[in-house]
């Protein structure tokens, strides 16, 4: 009982920290609607950019979600492959469903489940 309060309070401390843009990073990795083993999906920077720019309308700098991608990093959402050009992304090992809760409880937290979020 006790390790659920605390997986609970770690995901909403996770919450709080992230903006809606990092949500939809977040779920251009983990929330694919396909079956596995595509349930999850890899990015190339460039293309990454690409689809946030034109499909999403995000007017960042691509340094702006280069320090985005950083930070998903450190927090141990996402992982980068060491010594790769252009940069890859993936999803980091044994965080599908963690990442996935944390998408929903974002849209729960934010009342946005009726409202078609991203």
């Amino acid at each position: 009982m006790l390790l659920q309060k605390e997986k609970e309070l770690d995901l909403v401390g996770l919450v709080e920290r992230l903006d809606k843009l990092d949500v939809l990073i977040l779920k251009k990795f983990y929330v694919t609607n396909e079956e596995f083993p595509s349930d999850i999906k890899l990015y190339a920077f460039p293309i990454l950019f690409k689809e946030l720019k034109e499909i999403h309308n995000i007017k960042l700098t691509e340094d702006a979600i280069r320090k985005r991608l950083k930070k998903l990093c450190e927090i141990g959402l996402i992982t980068q492959v060491k010594n790769s050009n252009p940069s890859i992304f993936l999803p980091k090992d044994g965080m599908k469903e963690k990442v996935k809760e944390l998408i929903r409880l974002y849209i729960s937290y934010l009342g946005l489940e009726n409202i078609g979020f991203i």
